[in-house]
This record gives structure tokens, C-alpha cells and sequence, in this order.
């Protein structure tokens, strides 16, 4: 199960509001998991989580950064979650 990201939409570079996004999720069994973020165009921006994980809660951070540590621009983004057996995409909006 893929969950809302907190805070939606969120500004990495604005004073006092929260430098990233939290995205919960989760899991029935053992497995090995997936967790990207896309541009509205589909290409992919980062890998979050690429690893086995056990049943139950987790969370991952996104601080609104690609693959290079550059910090993205604003607008729509996609988040997807990929198990073995489960896949689901969720929009968010980051705001600077």
C-alpha cells in the first residue's frame, strides 16, 4: 500500500515550511522494493529505496533533489511505488 506524501505540496527552499516529504508505505511480505520519483514527463528524477524490505510500516524522504543533488524545479511530480507483486503511482506538487 502506498500512502500520501506529508507535507503535499512542500517547498524544500522556503523559510520555515519543511525541507522534504515524507512518503509512507506499506508492506504484506519480504520483498524487494522500489520507490521512485518521475517528472511529469515520466523521466526518472531518483531512486529513493531499491532493496529488500520486511512486512510492515516504512517511510522515505524526498528533499526535492535528483540523482545529482540538484535541486529540481517546481510542479508536479510522481512518486511509484514497485513490489513484486504490487505497483501504484501517486502524484505530489513541490513548491518553491
Amino acid at each position: 500500500f502506498l500512502g500520501n506524501n506529508y507535507p503535499n505540496p512542500f517547498n524544500p527552499s522556503g523559510a520555515g515550511r519543511s525541507p522534504s516529504t515524507k512518503i509512507s508505505f506499506s508492506l504484506n511480505e519480504i520483498g524487494p522494493v522500489n520507490l521512485e520519483i518521475y517528472n511529469i514527463r515520466g523521466q526518472l528524477i531518483k531512486t529513493l529505496i531499491s532493496e529488500i524490505k520486511a512486512p510492515g510500516v516504512h517511510f522515505a524522504e524526498w528533499n526535492g533533489k535528483d540523482s545529482n543533488n540538484k535541486s529540481v524545479g517546481s510542479g508536479i511530480y510522481l512518486y511509484k511505488l514497485q513490489t513484486q507483486s504490487y505497483s501504484k503511482t501517486k502524484k505530489m506538487m513541490l513548491l518553491k
